[in-house]
């Protein structure tokens, strides 16, 4: 078989003459200059490591879409006045915005909508920044008892990311309130939280029910009652004084705390004496009316009402940290003095989970990837060349976190999956070159340095063409334009970020590395010199134990391509099975073998339920839907472990993060698997 073994093409000369040429070009200067190839490394794990600390957690990729909202309210009105006096002036003002690409627009009662979307090409800073300037155009035509309309930018990434439900017997809705207050207080409090709205719950208000006919009697009109009470109601500074050499603020408090004072206001004068509200009006303590209501089921059992808090990220915030200090908050008000013992904290939703097991994913898989590299490489060219080799995911990884770090990027799902499949194809370049670094030193007997070199010199193109093949095939995801095209164009970017990197690390770090760490192994034909030894004085032919196998499992593979290479039949006979079997598995889908869909069914541990009644439906009558819809719920799903209804709100993890009016309600179940779950990562569970 000694004449299909691979025959040395390189003599001293020659090997001294193409060291001699790679220590001048690029990829040698790093190699014979180590100690700055070693500064590199220092750079890269300094800059990676702060990148990979400091890049912000997310779920989902922050995509800017062209979307914005308008919206007014105007008290009392009906559908058709709000369409008169707040739609039609609106719209009238955005209609020939720049870059506009369509508008559409609601009115409800006391509501109005317009829903703006520009071209995506546009600027999006520009493009928000005339939409309010028409907006401002459009306030002086609008009533003088609507409110400012408020211009809002859709966010992809504006949705709830977790969710605490106050639960307890014996207490009712004002008092639920008042704790959630105060849990919303320190909740919004958190750096990442950009809100956390209160769900539920009863507001205090005064109601002043005015007498129509003192009003009569004192010659007074509702008007005049109106601009007392707004004259009198504020808090505001009235500068300073100085009082015996000290400097003093002075505030005038003119906010009402209680009936009383209310009462005490004057509201005009007649026949030389002071008529007081209290005189025309009867003033109640009493509550706002409701514009949404929470109710959570612990289990099977009928629902209780609750009050809920949904915590918001801001844009740029790190998920992760956000949602461990909400859970420290949380355990402290739980146990501060203040807080009463029957009353329960539920967290009754969290999205930072598939956050941490994409984490946990990227993480094992990395692992797996060296630990496989290590024990199969070993077994071939040595530990020591094998441990260089796995090295070079680390690396590679850090490198990439710098680039996502550079463009501005977060570390979310898309990020990790595109992290986790370029695992599979980065470490090809790092085998090659140390596969090419231990062939040199065992076949011609020289150093590691350089074999370095030359492993660099003869695979390099081969390297470089393979892995800008492969993010050539990647590339064209970035052409794609819209809010799609941003959203996946965070593969290619991460994926040619990893396999760049792997190339830098595969063709100078890897071989600077291998040069100075790498020991001379006998492996396979040796360089022979004048006296029949082989490069390092060993006697040729020999070879260690470790190789023994190695050179019979390539034997077995001589003569097995021995016995199909010169004949013309047999290497038919092989390529024809190849395309048979090559177009068998294509076939296999297409005739409905394997079943084709877009994303695989994915088991998850909450579901949403959305309802939606017509628009004008009062609060009770959606509540009366959502409380069938909970009883479907509680006797035909009996993997519940608990669920949060939201009535006046729906949950969405789509765009704009979900709407809010009196006619749609919203259920969010929780399975018990995540129970079991929560109840395993608890202290109890965990015997601290």
């Amino acid at each position: 078989m000694a004449h299909i073994k691979l025959k040395k093409l390189l003599t001293h000369e020659k090997i001294d003459q193409i060291l001699h040429n790679e220590e001048t070009n690029f990829f040698g200067f790093f190699i014979k200059h180590y100690r700055f190839t070693y500064l590199i490394l220092i750079a890269i794990f300094l800059a990676g490591f702060y990148a990979a600390f400091t890049l912000p957690r997310e779920s989902e990729p922050e995509v800017k879409i062209p979307y914005a909202m308008v919206s007014t309210v105007y008290p009392g009105a009906n559908p058709s006045d709000t369409e008169e006096l707040l739609t039609n002036k609106i719209e009238e003002k955005i209609k020939n915005l720049e870059d506009l690409k369509q508008y559409t627009s609601s009115s409800g009662v006391g509501v109005s909508s317009v829903f703006v979307e520009f071209n995506a090409d546009a600027d999006l800073r520009d493009s928000m920044q005339k939409l309010r300037e028409a907006v401002d155009l459009a306030k002086p035509n609008l009533p003088s008892d609507a409110e400012d309309p408020m211009v809002s930018q859709l966010n992809f990434n504006d949705q709830a990311l977790i969710t605490y439900s106050l639960v307890g017997e014996n207490f009712s809705e004002p008092e639920l309130k008042y704790y959630a207050d105060i849990l919303q207080e320190k909740l919004e409090g958190i750096k990442d939280v950009s809100r956390a709205p209160v769900i539920g719950g009863l507001e205090r208000e005064f109601q002043v029910v005015v007498n129509q006919s003192r009003l009569l009697d004192y010659n007074l009109s509702l008007g005049q009652i109106v601009n007392a009470i707004a004259r009198a109601n504020f808090n505001l500074p009235a500068g300073n004084i100085d009082i015996d050499g000290y400097k003093y603020n002075v505030r005038v408090q003119g906010k009402f705390s209680d009936t009383g004072s209310l009462g005490d206001i004057v509201i005009a004068s007649f026949n030389d004496t002071p008529v007081y509200l209290r005189d025309v009006a009867q003033i109640k303590d009493a509550y706002r009316e409701k514009n949404s209501e929470s109710r959570v089921g612990v289990g099977h059992n009928a629902p209780n009402s609750t009050v809920s808090l949904q915590i918001y990220k801001k844009t740029g915030g790190n998920i992760l940290k956000m949602v461990d200090e909400a859970n420290r908050i949380v355990e402290e008000t739980k146990n501060s003095p203040g807080w009463p013992e029957t009353l329960d904290i539920l967290k009754t939703n969290d999205l930072a989970v598939f956050v941490r097991d994409d984490f946990n994913t990227l993480g094992s898989s990395a692992i797996q990837t060296i630990i496989l590299i290590v024990l199969i490489l070993s077994l071939a060219i040595g530990l020591r060349a094998s441990i260089i080799a796995s090295a070079s995911v680390p690396i590679a990884f850090l490198m990439a976190f710098v680039v996502l770090m550079l463009q501005d990027m977060t570390l979310n799902s898309m990020v990790l999956f595109s992290l986790v499949l370029s695992l599979g194809l980065m470490v090809d370049n790092s085998i090659i070159i140390i596969e090419g670094i231990s062939e040199y030193m065992g076949k011609y007997g020289i150093s590691a340095y350089k074999a370095a070199q030359l492993s660099v010199w003869n695979y390099r193109w081969p390297v470089i063409s393979g892995t800008m093949t492969t993010v050539a095939a990647f590339a064209p995801m970035l052409l794609v334009s819209g809010i799609l095209g941003e959203y996946l164009g965070t593969i290619p970017k991460t994926i040619m970020a990893t396999l760049i990197s792997s190339l830098f690390v595969a063709l100078i770090i890897l071989p600077t590395m291998a040069g100075r760490f790498v020991k001379k192994t006998l492996s396979q034909e040796r360089y022979h010199d004048a006296n029949g030894n082989n490069g390092d004085g060993a006697p040729a032919g020999h070879k260690p134990e470790k190789t023994k196998w190695m050179e019979k499992l390539k034997d077995s593979y001589a003569v097995f391509m021995e016995k199909i290479l010169p004949h013309k039949k047999k290497r038919r006979a092989v390529i024809l099975t190849a395309w048979a079997v090559f177009i068998i598995s294509a076939l296999i889908p297409v005739v409905g073998l394997m079943k084709i869909e877009m994303f695989p069914k994915v088991d998850i541990d909450f579901i949403v339920v959305n309802m939606e009644l017509p628009a004008g439906s009062i609060l009770d009558k959606t509540k009366e839907v959502a409380a069938e819809v909970e009883k479907i719920i509680v006797e035909q799903v009996p993997e519940i472990d608990n669920y949060v209804t939201n009535i006046g709100n729906s949950t969405s993890y789509d765009l704009g993060g979900g709407s809010s009016g009196s006619h749609i309600a919203s259920i969010l179940l929780i399975s018990m698997k995540t129970a079991a779950e929560k109840a395993m990562k608890s202290p109890k569970a965990c015997g601290r």
